[in-house]
């Protein structure tokens, strides 16, 4: 269910007359990009990257496959 849905379902309810601040929270809860959620998964994945080819191989090295990488 995407937010377009989410905000179409509420508004259907009519829940913004019966509940307006929780009617206020939710838009701004669904105005939250996503890209912040995918960036910190980046930084994660590369980090476990990271730990695995320092575990295999040499400093030297894992800057190398770092590199090719991004």
């Amino acid at each position: 269910m995407g937010r377009l849905e989410i905000s179409q379902g509420i508004y259907n309810l009519s829940v913004e007359n019966i509940y307006p601040n929780i009617q206020k929270a939710l838009r701004i809860f669904l105005s939250i990009p996503v890209t912040i959620a995918t960036c910190e998964c980046s930084f994660r994945k590369l980090k476990l990257v990271k730990s695995y080819l320092r575990s295999c191989v040499g400093q030297q090295r894992t800057n190398k496959y770092v590199y090719n990488f991004n």
